[in-house]
């Protein structure tokens, strides 16, 4: 499964433990045009940096994509995840809501047994969202492809950070000023490889930003086959659903519908 080229740890231990290895240099690869799904709410006419729901159907999801935003694909997440976390996708653009949080958490089995897919987080305060990949360890969080973004009044994502590598202490939450979502909580920031890559510049951040979106949309993480438990917070209410992958756990669905806004959305 596709992820970013930068995503190569090893993921046995916390990031200033662990050794690994550059990736190998990226081979050029055609850059297809995306195909989007016209929604009411997501136009596929919609400028670039607006979100898109993606067609899973009509898009190669192993094959890098011209133009793929970082919006697309959580739009596309959400809306994949429509029938067991309804309303989601209109409570994360939704200007009423002020607060948001999804994670999906991967099921990782028993006996310390590693899935290979990261947990993911999205959190949105007010117009500030920050995103990225983590594994929870013991005296820390690690994380891959963490990028903040600002969602602008006319609901255009402007990528103002991406980090390759990082980590936190826990809790998870209590890294990022509500007030701001600040990144000044992330430690070793593109420690030990990539500390040439400057997460404040311009160029750097959209790239983290989008191969965010890649890695999310090309490893299709609206499927369960790690048996993910989705997690959404909505102004401090929570919302989960667990999938079951068979056997005696079955299935939990918890479902809201977020509050309508008739000024606008994000």
């Amino acid at each position: 499964m596709p992820s970013p080229a930068f995503l190569h740890s090893s993921n046995n231990g916390p990031p200033h433990s662990r050794t690994s290895t550059k990736p190998p240099p990226v081979q050029a690869t055609t850059m297809l045009p995306l195909q989007y799904i016209d929604h009411p709410s997501f136009p596929s006419t919609a400028p670039l940096n607006h979100p898109h729901i993606l067609n899973s159907e009509a898009n190669n999801s192993s094959v890098p994509t011209k133009n793929l935003c970082l919006c697309d694909a959580i739009a596309t997440l959400l809306h994949n995840l429509e029938s067991k976390l309804p309303g989601a996708l209109e409570a994360l653009l939704n200007t009423a809501v002020k607060s948001f949080k999804f994670t999906r958490l991967s099921n990782r089995g028993e006996g310390g047994v590693m899935n290979p897919q990261m947990d993911l987080m999205i959190w949105r305060e007010g117009p500030l969202v920050i995103a990225g990949f983590f594994n929870k360890f013991p005296d820390s969080i690690e994380w891959e492809a963490v990028t903040k973004a600002t969602i602008q009044a006319n609901g255009r994502w402007h990528a103002t950070w991406g980090a390759r590598a990082a980590y936190t202490k826990h809790p998870l939450e209590g890294s990022f000023p509500l007030e701001s979502l600040s990144p000044r909580g992330f430690l070793q920031i593109n420690s030990p490889l990539f500390l040439d890559c400057n997460p404040y510049r311009r160029k750097e951040a959209r790239e983290v930003h989008r191969s965010l979106g890649e890695a999310i949309y090309g490893n299709k993480l609206w499927e369960d086959d790690d048996d993910p438990l989705f997690q959404v917070v909505v102004d401090g209410k929570e919302i989960r659903e667990r999938k079951g992958g068979g056997g005696s756990r079955g299935t939990d669905r918890c479902a809201f519908v977020a509050p309508r806004d008739h000024e606008g959305r994000y």
